[in-house]
């Protein structure tokens, strides 16, 4: 059985982490790369370069990875998924997750 490692408040406290250095960690390993043209896939056997222009609308999201997903390529995994479509709302300002009223 793992052991888990105990928190120590005052230490956290006296010692906050990087925020930023904990959010970039967290994508680190997605293998892809945004910029300003589109964003570039590296989960197969090359960088796949999708154009911003072809992501147009939210749904466009959704029609892309209907057509990334059926390659099987080794490094497509869930959590790769998950935050491709989380980056790209983000880059085009989009709203992925509503509040019900």
């Amino acid at each position: 059985m793992r052991k888990l490692k105990t928190l120590d408040v005052g230490e956290w406290l006296r010692n906050p982490p990087d925020i930023e250095e904990m959010i970039r960690a967290q994508y680190r390993d997605d293998k892809f790369i945004l910029d300003d043209d589109g964003i570039t896939l590296q989960w197969g056997p090359s960088d796949y370069f999708i154009d911003w222009k072809r992501i147009s609308e939210p749904e466009s999201v959704i029609r892309w990875l209907a057509h990334i997903c059926p390659k099987e390529w080794e490094h497509t995994t869930p959590r790769r998924i998950a935050h491709f479509i989380e980056r790209v709302y983000v880059y085009k300002g989009w709203t992925l997750h509503k509040t019900l009223e």
